[in-house]
């Protein structure tokens, strides 16, 4: 058969092409499943897949021995030996009303820290919880030796502040916004990414994905580390602050 009497449908028929063909078919498949689950891992669709705070078991958490390292010493923590991830909360959203910055307003700074209005959501009374349970787990597990109970208990920086002038509770979290453990910000509706250079946050409210990375230590005092590391941002919610 000459090549101007090939027919499409002979091609097709031939053994080696069909081969050929299921070969790139499967890659295919395998590229669109690649990008599906990655942009499921990044913020799951289905929030059930993301644990939420409240179903934190902190009987689960471990931390490790203290290690010195730039400015303080740490102790990391995990979850049944994986990184201590959460979803703050599925029903609630929290305003940051100061959005995240640094407190000598340094534009160059990669590492903010952002404050959450908890006052009357539901975790509000479990974060006091953590707040206990973070002071008693250090106590009973020595972790700061030679420190009493009541010095362990006396220097904890709590992650909770309550603000007199605004009659309000806020989480203090840190965001870091450059580098590969830069948080990631979506649409509370489309899960599009967004830029952090194009939020308002001090507008905005959000439900915010939390590392709960451990401890840190300084000479008179300590603290948990909560990094906020993926959120859904709604930048016209009812909830959010009106100055």
């Amino acid at each position: 058969m000459c090549s101007s009497d090939l027919k499409f449908q002979d091609v097709y028929n031939d053994a080696s092409f069909q081969i050929v063909a299921q070969v790139h078919l499967l890659s295919i498949q395998k590229f669109f499943v690649f990008v599906h689950s990655s942009d499921e891992r990044i913020f799951p669709k289905n929030k059930k897949e993301t644990m939420q705070f409240a179903q934190v078991d902190l009987s689960q958490v471990s931390l490790s021995n203290l290690v010195t390292g730039k400015g303080c010493k740490t102790a990391a923590a995990s979850y049944n030996g994986a990184p201590c991830k959460f979803l703050l909360s599925q029903a609630e959203w929290f305003a940051t009303p100061f959005g995240a910055s640094t407190y000598d307003k340094d534009p160059g700074a990669t590492r903010l820290t952002m404050e959450m209005d908890v006052t009357g959501k539901d975790v509000h009374p479990l974060l006091q919880a953590l707040d206990r349970w973070v002071v008693e787990h250090v106590i009973q597990n020595n972790l700061f030796e030679g420190m009493s109970r009541e010095d362990v208990a006396k220097q904890y920086h709590s992650c909770l502040q309550f603000s007199e002038k605004y009659n309000s509770h806020r989480l203090r979290t840190k965001v870091n916004v450059a580098g590969m453990t830069a948080c990631k910000w979506f649409h509370h509706e489309s899960k599009d990414p967004l830029a952090f250079g194009a939020l308002d946050l001090r507008q905005s409210v959000i439900q915010p994905v939390i590392h709960f990375k451990g401890l840190w230590k300084q000479s008179t005092q300590w603290g948990v580390s909560l990094d906020v590391v993926k959120a859904l941002v709604d930048s016209n919610g009812s909830d959010a602050w009106d100055f």
